[in-house]
């Protein structure tokens, strides 16, 4: 992993917005009730390498490890309760960052929790930050992102497919985290990004990173300088990248 940081020229203020974060409405990610709700999104623990997300719908059944759990035992019971299964117990845990990248739905290789709290360090990460990120794949660094910058921050995440694009879109928004989201289907290497002088910090994960350098530089905030952080796996990657 290799960082690059641009001074700014001179300071300036990012606008604050609301989000779900301040809505004691809003879905579980940002939610402080005590209670599960129908419609939360809940973690279910069934051991240290098997956890499941579940939105929580009555009529509805999860199937795992322990047999079979109706989502009616997990509404209404307390964050972190012991549930009975048929086979077993489970532990209903509020979302997280962390827990959401254990159990998401991998439709790529996914970035985890070490790497991605790194990530987040290199990016000065923090609320009313501003980020764009390449490629979104399952959406694990994403959610770690949007997190960090909510509630009146930004995070712009590009993916060159649109089927991964819509699906995290939708989880988003089932996670409340649509106010401080946009998800674009857009090729940063040849296309660019969807902001110009905006961010706050630019993160690449694509197999070529020394195409995308000219589009992210023109992306970063001019006023405010930025980062610019990329993972490559392979140190010939790396090396093209620092060239760039």
């Amino acid at each position: 992993m290799a960082v690059v940081i641009a001074q700014p020229n001179k300071s300036d203020s990012l606008d604050s917005s609301t989000s779900a974060a301040g809505n004691p409405n809003a879905p579980s990610f940002f939610k402080h009730a005590d209670l599960i709700e129908e419609g939360d999104t809940v973690i279910i623990y069934v051991t240290f390498d098997s956890t499941h997300a579940i939105i929580a719908r009555r009529g509805q059944t999860l199937c795992m490890k322990y047999g079979a759990l109706r989502h009616e035992f997990v509404i209404g019971k307390p964050w972190g309760s012991r549930i009975s299964a048929t086979a077993g117990y489970v532990y209903a845990l509020r979302p997280s960052a962390e827990l959401w990248t254990r159990s998401l739905p991998r439709r790529t290789q996914i970035l985890y929790t070490p790497d991605c709290s790194l990530i987040l360090q290199l990016l000065d990460a923090r609320p009313g930050s501003v980020i764009c990120e390449s490629g979104t794949g399952s959406g694990s660094l994403s959610h770690a992102i949007a997190l960090a910058v909510a509630p009146s921050g930004h995070l712009y995440t590009h993916d060159i497919e649109e089927s991964r694009t819509k699906k995290v879109e939708q989880e988003f928004k089932e996670h409340g985290l649509a106010d401080v989201t946009t998800a674009v289907v857009q090729n940063v290497c040849t296309d660019g990004f969807f902001v110009t002088n905006a961010c706050d910090g630019v993160f690449l994960d694509v197999p070529a990173p020394w195409e995308a350098v000219p589009h992210a530089a023109a992306a970063i905030s001019r006023f405010r300088g930025g980062r610019l952080v990329s993972f490559s796996p392979c140190i010939e990657q790396v090396r093209r990248w620092l060239c760039a």
